[in-house]
């Protein structure tokens, strides 16, 4: 800082209005995005899905990489999501770099519930009936 307090202060005037020059530079191109994204999004394109893909974009393919796979790690220890049936094998590859892959288990065997009996029950005795009227 200078010892001149009138240089100082215009100074700091300086920098003070082109911060704020800035920030105003800021809200104009943030308005301008809102306005995009409700374009994209009266087009039929996600805005959240969008801005995802723009984050992700700002990142090295190896972060996202990373990323992804602690993803499927997290989803696949809760059961929730891609991981939900199936397990999360991770190995080095020749690199020495994590790999992920989702090994899926056999479909698990569902069982009907009363609602599902019941229309199948319903839906046997109208073939029935309807049989029983052609003949």
């Amino acid at each position: 800082m200078s010892d001149d307090p009138k240089l100082a202060a215009e100074r700091l005037r300086a920098f003070i209005d082109s911060i704020r020059a800035n920030r105003a530079d800021i809200r104009q191109i943030g308005a301008e995005n809102r306005e995009l994204f409700k374009e994209a999004e009266k087009s039929g394109f996600s805005p959240k899905a969008m801005r995802e893909v723009i984050a992700r974009m700002e990142l090295s393919p190896e972060v996202v990489m990373a990323n992804d796979a602690l993803i499927e790690n997290y989803e696949a220890l809760l059961g929730t999501g891609a991981g939900a049936v199936g397990q999360l094998k991770m190995e080095r590859d020749a690199a020495g770099v994590f790999v992920a892959a989702m090994v899926q288990d056999d479909p698990p065997e569902v069982k009907p519930n009363k609602t599902v009996l019941a229309r199948r029950s319903s839906v046997a005795l109208a073939e029935a009936a309807r049989r029983a009227r052609e003949q």
